[in-house]
C-alpha cells in the first residue's frame, strides 16, 4: 500500500466508490462462501454473478478481515520487511487494507522491476476515494486477494492502511483477474522519473476520469 498522490491531481482526478447495496440473500451467500473457505482449503471457489469487489467490501464491513492484493499466488505466510507506510516513513511491516478495491490494484497490475506506481485510497463519510498511476507501460495480470485477521494489526492514522509488525497467514484466498478490478480503464500513466509535483502540473489540462463505484 502507498500514499503517493499528486497535490494537484486531488480535485479533478480521483476515483470514487460507495457502499454497495446488497439484500439479504446475496449477504448470506457471500458468507457462506467465505465460510466455506475458512473452515476448508482457504480457497474462495466464486460462485455469484455479482462483482467481487462487492464481495470484498461486504468482507471487510461484515467480517474481523483485512485484505492484501498481490501477483503472487502462493503466499503461506506475510513476513514484515522494510518499506514505507501510507506517509511515507520508514516501516518493518505486513501492510493491509480494509478497503475492497484499493488491493485490486496490486493484484491485477503486473509488477516488474522499474514500475513506479503511485496510488491512494482515503476513506470519507461512507465513501471511499482513489487514485491510480503507473510509469514505463500498464500490464495486466491475475493474482489474488489475501484475507487477513484484522485483530493483529493497526490502523495507520488518518489512512485506510492497516499494519502489523508480526508474520501473518491468511484466512482465506479470493482468485482475481484483470476485469474484477472497476476502475481498470481509469488508470493514468506518469512518465519515468517524474516528480508528483510536474505530474500534477500536466494532469491540469487533462480531461479527468469520470468514475463512480457503487
Amino acid at each position: 500500500m502507498h500514499g503517493t498522490l499528486p497535490v494537484l491531481a486531488r480535485p479533478l482526478h480521483l476515483l470514487e466508490s460507495r457502499a454497495p447495496e446488497l439484500d439479504s440473500a446475496t449477504s448470506r451467500a457471500f458468507a457462506e462462501m467465505f465460510d466455506k473457505a475458512v473452515a476448508g482449503s482457504a480457497r474462495i471457489e466464486w460462485r455469484s454473478d455479482r462483482p467481487k469487489h462487492e464481495f470484498l467490501r461486504w468482507l471487510v464491513a461484515a467480517r474481523s478481515v483485512l485484505l492484501h492484493g498481490s501477483n503472487r499466488t502462493d503466499i503461506a505466510e506475510f513476513v514484515p520487511r522494510a518499506q514505507t507506510d501510507f506517509w511515507g516513513r520508514p516501516a518493518q511491516a505486513v501492510f493491509a487494507t480494509a478497503d475492497g478495491i484499493w488491493p485490486l490494484f496490486f493484484a491485477v497490475v503486473r509488477r516488474r522491476p522499474g514500475l513506479a506506481a503511485w496510488n491512494t485510497c482515503l476513506q470519507r463519510d461512507g465513501r471511499s476515494l482513489y487514485f491510480f498511476s503507473v510509469s514505463g507501460g500498464l500490464e495486466w495480470t491475475d493474482g489474488v486477494v489475501y484475507v487477513l485477521p484484522r485483530e493483529r494489526f493497526e490502523q495507520v492514522p488518518g489512512s485506510a492502511e492497516w499494519m502489523s509488525a508480526e508474520a501473518i497467514r491468511p484466512l482465506a484466498t479470493l482468485p482475481v483477474v484483470p476485469e474484477d478490478f472497476p476502475f481498470r480503464d481509469a488508470v493514468l500513466q506518469h512518465r519515468s522519473g517524474e516528480s508528483t509535483a510536474r505530474f500534477g502540473l500536466r494532469l491540469l489540462g487533462a480531461r479527468p476520469p469520470v468514475r463512480l463505484v457503487r
